[in-house]
């Protein structure tokens, strides 16, 4: 009953990712226990997944005062594993300062990492660039096993969504798709979203659209208030997870949401500009569950509305029921 302890503080997608493979640990190493330290900003989200027993939370403020904490906190216990898959000189001190037996660190780390976790994993078979799924995934090797995913992330201890507007009913909930029109980079965010609401609650009389991320477009003209749900700074991190239980797509640039969805399972379109899906897209790739469509010349201006829509409906936009969804994930 091996007890593992996984550094990835942050971000939200490298957070997604890491539960991935740490799942796929979980699933095929018989009795692994699963510690994670992760930044405060994100141990809601990692405290409600089912592959996580205990979390560290990693406290970026206060100078070294909660770091110490964390470290001794960490100290209390013993892992027969240490995984630094951040890869920077924060998550490799907090490797090194725990007691462990086997410790390891990523090859492509930075910022001397490597001087505190010398022992690395490969690089994936293609080496650098990858996709960051691919790259963690070598953490399965340590384990001897075959770096492949196993299996979706769940999230069974996720509060249902307290506000009763996302909520819903049981006849709303039919048709949902949850908006994330917002990343960290501004060149990341396409400007077609609210026209791309406004078209699909026109043309889909059953669909219902919960905005999420920025706030929503001032004319709410197009948007009626029975199908169109204001979520900007209404949804918790920890309830996330049950509010894309009940959403037949999860529409989004490229950022931590889609990743979310598309580790859960849950049908997710990607919309990218300047990065490149191949390495940032939902995992895993040509998977019939996802969708991405990609601006001309990487440039988000350039992408029409009516690709994004053509895309979806192609797709089937709403025609999944949550019974279906359900066995689709057994």
């Amino acid at each position: 009953m091996p007890n593992i302890l996984v550094i990835k503080p942050s971000s939200f997608g490298d957070i997604i990712h890491g539960l991935q493979v740490a799942e796929t640990i979980r699933r095929r190493v018989p009795g692994a226990r699963i510690g994670w330290v992760a930044a405060t900003a994100f141990a809601p989200l990692v405290r409600v997944c089912d592959t996580v027993d205990e979390v560290f939370e990693f406290r970026r403020r206060g100078g070294l005062r909660p770091f110490w904490s964390l470290i001794i906190h960490l100290r209390r216990s013993y892992f027969d594993y240490v995984l630094d898959m951040q890869g920077l000189a924060r998550s490799a001190t907090i490797a090194r300062l725990v007691r462990g037996k086997v410790k390891v660190g990523r090859r492509d780390s930075r910022e001397g990492a490597r001087l505190f976790c010398p022992r690395t994993v490969a690089l994936p078979p293609g080496g650098l660039p990858a996709h960051a799924v691919e790259v963690l995934l070598q953490f399965a090797v340590v384990f001897g096993l075959e770096p492949r995913i196993e299996g979706r992330v769940t999230f069974s201890r996720a509060p249902k969504p307290r506000d009763p507007a996302i909520a819903g009913s049981e006849s709303t909930r039919v048709g949902t798709l949850v908006f994330f029109p917002e990343s960290r980079r501004p060149e990341k965010n396409w400007p077609g979203f609210a026209e791309l609401a406004a078209k699909v609650l026109r043309e889909q009389p059953d669909a219902r659209v919960i905005w999420s991320g920025r706030p929503p477009p001032e004319d709410r003209k197009a948007f009626p208030v029975d199908r169109f749900v204001n979520a900007h700074n209404r949804i918790p991190l920890d309830e996330l997870p049950a509010v894309f239980e009940m959403a037949d797509w999860v529409i989004s640039n490229d950022s931590g949401p889609m990743h979310l969805a598309a580790a859960m399972d849950v049908r997710a379109l990607g919309v990218f500009g300047p990065t490149d899906p191949v390495r940032f897209g939902p995992w895993p790739p040509g998977s019939d569950r996802h969708r991405v469509v990609r601006a001309p010349d990487g440039d988000l201006r350039k992408l029409p509305v009516a690709t994004v829509a053509e895309t979806l409906l192609a797709a089937g936009l709403c025609d999944e029921r949550r019974s279906t969804r359900a066995q689709s994930r057994v």
